[in-house]
């Protein structure tokens, strides 16, 4: 039986596709599929633009020029490029002209596909899902398959475009620059893990010196799974009391897991003692953390009440990587509360914060969300 990840936002699942790419070392299968071909088109076009913002190299094939040998062929030598992982375009197409048979190619090929060590996302209509399951039931007899379904997707248009947004904030503009150094630092800690645990060090202090930084680092890099797994793990050598840095990466943990009313209570907890120690951007840091677990929760006035406090703080320390992002989620509550002007004053700003920054792809990036939104809101407004 195919299963189903049931997600209700768009964005969380365009999210758990790239984080897929992001964490699957050793080869695997993923299904993507929705109700029209001209959606597909859109969906993996956002997933290639989150997977760059997160300095992933992904190769897409195209499924309708390859078929038998030739298949192979092409998958080999995209492998040879070394790419993040693979995704196999237009099969639609090229189920139609093969007449079903590049799904057994596809099938009679799966221990070669696992050879090459990669994550592979196969894009489909949903009405040829069942295809795959009956013609290729290998590929649906391994854990690590899945079907990541899209229904009735308008693309980034009206009333999505603000979730587009948000979710570009949540990534975090500094994680996006710093990609390839996060998933550095979280190899070597991983090492240390290992070899703490090898030397039988005490699991307060594995909990404290290495695991409580590898949790940031997993969420860093989108490996949330791996981090709430370490929390569980060491949970009772954390002190959630009164140690600042403990309490914030745990309360960021909630947040990711959709524990907002825990992560609340850590994050009011944490301004409590940041309120004491008379570090102004340490505060504006938790203002944003509080502002984004509002944002979650929809509750949209207390989200902007913290965020705009947040960049007043972190303005006026000139901290542009953070404050673009902090930016972008207060135009994303405004648009969601319909102020149109707001919402492009504030986007309009966060673009002049993340020039600065000097990374051409973002701000190309940037300049297509503000292009897309332009457009959503005239056709909104018409």
């Amino acid at each position: 039986m195919v299963q189903s990840i049931n997600e209700p936002d768009f964005f969380a699942k365009i999210n758990k596709i790239v984080s897929y790419f992001s964490r699957t070392s050793k080869g695997g299968f993923l299904f993507c599929s929705c109700d029209k071909t001209v959606l597909i088109n859109e969906i993996i076009k956002i997933i290639l633009e989150r997977a760059q913002l997160k300095s992933l190299k992904i190769k897409v094939l195209d499924a309708a020029s390859a078929n038998g040998e030739r298949f192979l062929r092409m998958v080999k030598a995209a492998a040879g490029e070394k790419p993040d992982g693979v995704i196999l375009s237009h099969l639609d197409e090229a189920i139609v002209f093969t007449k079903d048979q590049i799904i057994k190619d596809i099938n009679l090929s799966r221990d070669i596909l696992l050879g090459l060590k990669l994550p592979f996302l196969f894009c489909v209509t949903t009405g040829n899902i069942a295809k795959f399951a009956n013609q290729a039931q290998d590929l649906f007899l391994r854990r690590d398959r899945g079907v990541i379904h899209f229904p009735n997707v308008p693309g980034i248009t009206g009333s999505e475009i603000q979730g587009f947004m948000g979710e570009l904030a949540e990534f975090g503009l500094q994680d996006m620059v710093e990609a390839e150094s996060l998933n550095l630092k979280v190899g070597l800690l991983e090492k240390q893990l290992k070899e703490a645990i090898g030397k039988k060090y005490s699991p307060d202090r594995i909990a404290n010196e290495i695991v409580l930084d590898l949790i940031k680092l997993y969420l860093s890099v989108s490996r949330v799974d791996e981090a709430n797994q370490l929390f569980e793990r060491y949970r009772p050598y954390f002190n959630l009391k009164n140690h600042l840095k403990t309490i914030i990466t745990i309360g960021n943990l909630f947040k990711e897991t959709s524990r907002l009313s825990e992560a609340l209570d850590l994050f009011f907890k944490a301004k409590q003692i940041q309120e004491q120690t008379g570090d102004r951007t340490g505060r504006g840091v938790i203002f944003h953390y509080i502002g984004s677990v509002y944002y979650k929760k929809g509750e949209l006035n207390k989200a902007l009440e913290n965020l705009l406090e947040s960049m007043k703080i972190f303005d006026k320390a000139g901290e542009t990587l953070i404050l673009g992002s902090i930016i972008l989620r207060i135009s994303s509550i405004y648009k969601r509360k319909n102020n149109f002007n707001k919402f492009f004053e504030y986007l309009l700003r966060a673009k002049d914060v993340i020039e600065k920054i000097g990374n051409p792809n973002l701000i190309k990036f940037i300049d297509g969300i503000i292009n897309q939104a332009k457009m959503a809101t005239n056709k909104d407004q018409g």
